[in-house]
């Protein structure tokens, strides 16, 4: 990462402490360069306006809600268990600490202003997960039939949010860990049984 990489990582790390911490509104970029130890100057430099600043910082947090998936697919594993961890990571992240209060600002944020719902989600990247390149390396290896790969990850994803997400969310609910391998092993039989190779 290069200097100006990494000043700009900088400003996005602190962005999103402050906007986590005070909201979008209550936030200013004033406090945003203290926090990032940099000038106002060296902010705008980066970001036009606050408005810019907060579509990075909720992209680059977006992106790596997607990023669970620490190994590749392994043709010699089986394949239950190997979704199952992914299962449990993911379930990990979405009860954690570190997301529930920037998701519950950010909901807040969209509510409350429709423009900037807009303006993320014209700005929102189809990126290719990780998850996506292990279903992909999973069919090619013939342990799975996917005919459509984002459907398959809405899929697999959206159970586990309803599951474990939504109510940590809304009702402050979390899964034990008993229930969590409940959801995820619940999860990965359904999601295999719609699409597991079969002999």
């Amino acid at each position: 990462m290069n200097f100006s990489a990494s000043k700009r990582q900088q400003i996005i790390d602190a962005a999103l402490l402050e906007f986590q911490n005070r909201g979008f509104k209550s936030s200013s970029m004033d406090s945003i360069s203290k926090q990032a130890e940099v000038s106002k100057r060296t902010v705008y430099n980066h970001f036009n306006s606050k408005d810019e600043l907060f579509i990075s910082v909720v992209l680059y947090a977006l992106e790596k809600m997607h990023d669970v998936i620490s190994t590749d697919f392994d043709p010699d594993s089986c394949i239950e268990q190997q979704l199952t961890r992914i299962a449990l990571a993911e379930i990990d992240l979405l009860q954690s600490e570190q997301l529930l209060p920037f998701a519950r600002m950010l909901m807040a944020e969209l509510i409350s202003n429709p423009k900037m719902a807009l303006l993320l989600e014209s700005k929102r990247p189809s990126f290719e997960t990780k998850f996506d390149q292990w279903l992909k390396a999973a069919v090619k290896h013939g342990a799975l039939s996917v005919a459509d790969f984002e459907i398959a990850i809405q899929q697999f994803f959206g159970i586990l949010k309803g599951s474990a997400f939504w109510p940590a969310l809304l009702e402050r609910k979390k899964l034990s860990k008993k229930q969590a391998e409940k959801v995820a092993q619940s999860t990965v039989s359904m999601f295999l049984n719609s699409y597991a190779s079969r002999p």
